[in-house]
């Protein structure tokens, strides 16, 4: 299998493991006033440690440490297939479309940068758009 196609079934089973996420999770019990971004990345960061558990590809998943909002990765991960393992860091994004000061933090350049420099390549963004009605 070659890069381009390994990336696309790394993303397409990362979908399917969020996407039934949201689906088991469709309202969130979370105030989302303040700081809507960090708790629905508190959320879905436990969920996906949760649900990798059972996954087949994703394995020795770990959410980042609570409070630490400076740490490069959200969850991380390793994608084991055949015999390749990837490490794959995850920094979940919220969006708060009520909020016109809303943005996804600066410092994930220098993420990507260090985590590639450390001989690494799977960075995944999960971008949530957050609407209250």
């Amino acid at each position: 299998m070659n890069i381009k196609n390994f990336e696309k079934f790394i993303i397409e089973e990362f979908d399917k493991l969020i996407l039934q996420i949201i689906k088991d999770n469709p309202e969130l019990n979370i105030s989302a006033k303040a700081r809507a971004g960090a708790e629905v990345s508190d959320f879905l960061e436990e969920k996906f440690v949760e649900y990798s558990q059972k996954n087949k590809f994703f394995k020795d998943s770990e959410q980042s440490p609570r409070g630490a909002t400076k740490n490069p990765w959200d969850a991380r991960t390793k994608f084991c297939f055949k015999d390749i393992q990837e490490i794959i860091w995850i920094d979940f994004k919220a969006l708060k479309t009520s909020g016109k000061d809303s943005n996804p933090d600066i410092g994930t350049p220098n993420k990507i940068i260090n985590f590639i420099k450390e001989g690494n390549f799977l960075f995944v963004v999960y971008l949530c758009l957050l609407r209250r009605n």
